[in-house]
């Protein structure tokens, strides 16, 4: 009777702080799933950006304050484009002779 009696003490034991160590370990495993999967799709969605823009002739630079984008001044040639009633500044490519 008393292994018994000690085999269900221990059960209560654990039954005290395993459901909330179990809980806490699945959050933390949840949270890091998520945070890794939002970094790296975040770093692919930065490549791919990158990738594209150097395809048209841009060169990106990335600071605290923003995306900084400078062209390729023997592909791409800044000018004034009209569009609609204003003239906005522009990327024209040059012509490849």
């Amino acid at each position: 009777m008393s292994a018994i009696t000690a085999d269900l003490q221990m059960i209560r034991r654990l039954t005290r702080f395993g459901p909330w160590a179990v809980m806490i370990f699945l959050a933390l495993a949840i949270g890091s799933t998520f945070a890794a999967s939002y970094w790296w799709g975040r770093t692919m969605i930065r490549e791919a950006m990158t990738t594209n823009y150097q395809q048209i002739g841009l060169r990106t630079h990335f600071t605290e304050t923003g995306l900084v984008l400078t062209w390729d001044e023997a592909r791409l040639s800044l000018s004034e484009c009209q569009a609609g009633e204003r003239s906005v500044p522009c990327l024209i490519f040059r012509t490849q002779e």
